[in-house]
């Protein structure tokens, strides 16, 4: 199997992210990935070795590079910011916008997501931890520095929920015509922004949870 052409693995990918979206873990074998993807189970093998780090990689090739975006465009919103609390519409910003583009992009990617946080594998969590550290690491200090009066438990609860409207945005099904044209992307996205905004900052002395 050392001839295998490096396009392979990359098209065993493709396939399983649809093929994982469409009917999750469990409900996709080795053996179909492979025959969708006009292949044999052999270059799944030789690739992968494992349904288990087929699936990771299906994951984290799309969900790594949204976390560095994310990275990036903090760094920027901190020298914007000299050293004053960046507004949390910017690090709002900072965190949902890298995730838009990417499941705009790739939409079978947040269905993906979508299942990975419904239903996801017993082994998901030890997938993610490293990345999901990284942004609570990252962007907690930041969030409490624009917030402060937010308690960081509710804080977080509300991160859970800005990331639940994005979610909802990438994979919600077309609205029938009697609603009327969607909204340009760039327009849904400026209002998930000024929503979740607002849902954040809402309520801020409120009883603790």
């Amino acid at each position: 199997m050392t001839n295998e052409r490096p396009e392979t693995r990359i098209l065993l990918l493709d396939t399983a992210e649809r093929l994982f979206a469409e009917h999750g873990y469990d409900g996709t074998s080795l053996r179909l990935i492979a025959a969708e993807a006009g292949t044999n189970l052999g270059a799944v093998n030789y690739h992968f070795l494992t349904k288990q780090a087929l699936y990771a990689e299906t994951f984290i090739r799309r969900f790594r590079p949204v976390n560095a975006e994310r990275a990036r465009q903090l760094t920027l919103a901190r020298a914007e910011a000299d050293d004053a609390p960046i507004p949390v519409e910017r690090l709002l910003d900072c965190l949902l916008r890298p995730a838009f583009d990417t499941t705009r992009q790739h939409p079978l990617f947040a269905k993906l997501l979508a299942r990975n946080l419904i239903t996801p594998p017993a082994f998901f969590q030890e997938i993610i931890e490293e990345d999901m550290t990284f942004i609570l690491r990252a962007f907690g200090p930041e969030f409490r520095r624009s917030a402060p009066d937010l308690p960081p438990q509710r804080a977080l609860l509300r991160l859970h929920l800005c990331a639940g409207a994005l979610l909802f945005m990438a994979t919600a099904p077309e609205p029938p015509p009697a609603a009327g044209p969607p909204p340009p992307p760039e327009i849904a996205y400026r209002e998930l922004l000024t929503f979740t905004t607002a849902g954040f900052l809402a309520g801020r002395k409120n009883p603790p949870l």
